[in-house]
């Protein structure tokens, strides 16, 4: 699965809000990384396939078999999902033909995407990988489910400033951040580890600035801290280092 969209949308934000000079680096990485929008050959393509995993899905014979069927769903639809998001930002807020096509073939076929109006994007389509998960909890591809679980929900926590989160509260930061240090954990060589421990250095960020209790912001600005100061040495040249940095800079501090 490609890196996400709104992650390259959420650095070109979290950027500008600390730094506004690098945002013309990052804009371009996003051009050269973008790909082209839906087209009705592209639209053709993502509804055989969605076609094809769904009938998978029925016609599966053990839950080995379902489970992979579930697992190769949630990736069409995440793809679908990055051009649908791309062909918002080209065309302002409106799709074009092809896109909107393909949304009422989806709900057709049960998958009913939310567009998420205020943020120009629609929201992540994680029940496949829920699905992957509930009929195979050790399966081969669980980690990879649970990370593009943990992703989705991460992004759409935010409209822009990752800082400032919404759709989800105090209970829940809390739980996620269980979630994500349980995943670093048990998948310390996850090839997206990268990804998953910037995510949890973000909650971290984000549980240090809203805690009213001095005692647990210093947890979590020490615990952020470290978080962030690993993810320097271990991803020198990434992207999100220089994210990260701002990061580091916009801790609360504590005695």
């Amino acid at each position: 699965m490609t890196a996400p969209y709104v992650l390259r949308h959420f650095l070109d934000v979290l950027l500008r809000a600390f730094l506004v000079a690098t945002i013309s680096v990052l804009l371009s990485l996003s051009q050269a990384l973008g790909h082209k929008l839906i087209d009705a050959e592209h639209a053709g393509i993502y509804l055989k396939r969605i076609r094809e995993q769904n009938a998978a899905i029925s016609q599966g014979n053990s839950p080995e078999q379902r489970a992979e069927a579930f697992f190769a769903l949630g990736e069409t639809v995440a793809d679908i999902v990055e051009s649908l998001n791309r062909d918002l930002v080209s065309h302002h807020g409106e799709l074009g033909l092809a896109s909107t096509v393909i949304l009422h073939e989806l709900k057709a076929q049960g998958i009913e995407l939310t567009l998420w109006q205020e943020a120009m994007r629609y929201k992540s389509y994680v029940k496949p990988f829920e699905q992957y998960v509930a009929l195979l909890p050790e399966g081969p591809r669980r980690a990879e489910a649970l990370f593009f679980i943990l992703q989705g929900r991460f992004y759409d926590s935010f409209i822009n400033n990752p800082l400032q989160q919404v759709e989800i509260d105090w209970l829940g930061l809390v739980a996620q951040i269980e979630e994500e240090e349980d995943f670093l954990a048990r998948y310390p060589d996850f090839k997206h580890r990268e990804e998953a421990q910037f995510i949890l250095a973000v909650d971290y960020v984000r549980a240090a600035r809203q805690t009213l209790d001095a005692n647990l912001r210093e947890f979590y600005v020490t615990r952020a801290r470290v978080l962030l100061q690993e993810f320097f040495i271990t991803y020198p040249d990434s992207l999100r280092a220089t994210a990260a940095q701002m990061l580091l800079e916009s801790l609360p501090s504590v005695k």
